[in-house]
């Protein structure tokens, strides 16, 4: 289909490609999964060519899920640029609409700190989170119930990264904000949130 009318389908196609990327990725056969990505990306790029308004989030998200891969392969360099591009992208998107992207900045901030600390680059780790919570903050502000849960697991985040180098009351800080939060979305939704409480309280043992 997309041969004769490429504008309707390929979109169709790099969705598709994404998603046998996905399932091969969850089988463990990352070479397939690497190449249905790669092929999925080079479509989104040149979609953008035409549409970047529509296509630049989809171009952010394959580029995420290539990066996951290459995080979980080892490939550490990487995996790093291309969360750095997602990034960069999603920030492109949220200047101009920040309810819709704003999230995707969080995340992918989220990700690369854990990567950072992964390769033991503690301060930059830091400071992405740092930046993932601000804005969880802000928009728990304007909806709590969407967005507390992402305060806290970026608080957690902050906590054990803390714990690690040994800055023992900013981790309780943190750890004790985040069970807080936990321990009020448990009442109402004990099933989703009791293992998060119990994560939490487990790390404070720890700690």
């Amino acid at each position: 289909l997309a041969k004769q009318n490429p504008a309707t389908f390929l979109p169709d196609v790099a969705t598709t490609l994404n998603n046998l990327a996905n399932l091969h990725n969850d089988t463990n056969e990352m070479a397939i999964a690497l190449s249905e990505y790669r092929e999925a990306l080079e479509i989104y790029r040149e979609l953008v060519t035409h549409n970047p308004a529509t296509f630049l989030p989809y171009v952010a998200t394959t580029l995420n899920n290539l990066a996951v891969l290459h995080w979980n392969t080892n490939e550490m360099a990487i995996a790093l640029s291309e969360y750095q591009e997602a990034l960069q992208i999603r920030r492109e998107l949220a200047t101009h609409n920040p309810s819709t992207f704003l999230p995707d900045v969080a995340l992918t901030l989220n990700n690369l700190a854990s990567l950072h600390w992964d390769t033991n680059e503690m301060a930059i780790a830091l400071s992405e989170y740092r930046e993932a919570l601000e804005i969880y903050h802000k928009l728990a502000k304007q909806n709590p119930a969407t967005f507390l849960p992402d305060v806290a697991m970026t608080l957690n985040n902050l906590a054990s990264l803390h714990s690690d180098t040994n800055e023992t009351d900013l981790a309780m800080s943190a750890y004790q904000e985040a069970l807080q939060i936990y321990q009020d979305f448990a009442k109402k939704s004990p099933a989703a949130f009791q293992p998060k409480v119990d994560l939490v309280l487990k790390n404070i043992a720890i700690l």
